[in-house]
């Protein structure tokens, strides 16, 4: 009976019974902390280039996996794959045309605009300089120097491999990036139907993702009293 063991499955999964450790979200200070430790990697200049812009696409835009990485490391799609040419520099914003095809939920296009932040971690300047080293428009926006193509799996690994070693490495993975942009919005106050628009959410699901620091959740008593 397929259906009841679904329903099964559902009933243990809402009470925690094989559940998996919580996602952590990749905060401002720990994209910080990867830029340094991706200077000091064995990636050549090129993939430094390259990996830094997907990490900061990934936060700025709040994007999931599907919507920057390649399905394939070895071979790609055109039309399920962001490409350099889908991707539209402006003086101060980077446009990023991401179809239903490619990812976009809900069977929608949608257009993730990252504007330049004026601060050292900035997705408009490192989506910039990668793009001015990319050989081909047809190719996947992130390609490492070698060929191969970012996937989710590589994406993950390569950001385990960059954390410290202080951190269980076990509970991040490319989908830290979304939470993390939206728990970053919430800290600095960022109202929720602006998080929800930046999220391309069309539910209040968004507010799972939303992990409040301790210190955020420290002020409520002086800010209720």
């Amino acid at each position: 009976m397929p259906l009841l063991c679904l329903l099964l499955k559902g009933i243990k999964r809402a009470k925690g019974e094989r559940a998996k450790p919580k996602r952590k979200p990749i905060t401002l200070s720990l994209l910080k902390t990867l830029k340094d430790a991706l200077h000091f990697s064995p990636f050549i200049t090129y993939d430094q280039k390259m990996l830094w812009a997907a990490f900061t696409t990934a936060f700025f835009g709040f994007l999931r996996a599907s919507e920057f990485c390649s399905p394939s490391q070895s071979f790609f799609d055109p039309n399920r794959t962001l490409l350099v040419l889908d991707v539209t520099l402006l003086s101060k914003v980077a446009i990023l045309n991401i179809t239903a095809s490619k990812g976009g939920q809900f069977q929608k296009d949608c257009d993730v605009r990252l504007a330049i932040s004026g601060k050292s971690v900035c997705p408009f300047r490192s989506l910039q300089k990668h793009l001015l080293q990319c050989p081909a428009q047809d190719a996947p926006l992130f390609t490492f120097s070698h060929g191969t193509f970012l996937n989710r799996q590589i994406f993950t690994d390569v950001v385990k491999s960059l954390l410290p070693q202080s951190c269980d490495k076990t509970v991040y993975s490319s989908h830290s990036f979304r939470i993390g942009a939206a728990t970053c919005a919430a800290e600095k106050e960022i109202p929720a139907w602006l998080i929800k628009t930046l999220g391309r959410s069309s539910s209040n699901s968004f507010e799972d993702y939303i992990q409040a620091p301790s210190n955020t959740i420290d002020k409520t008593s002086s800010v209720l009293a």
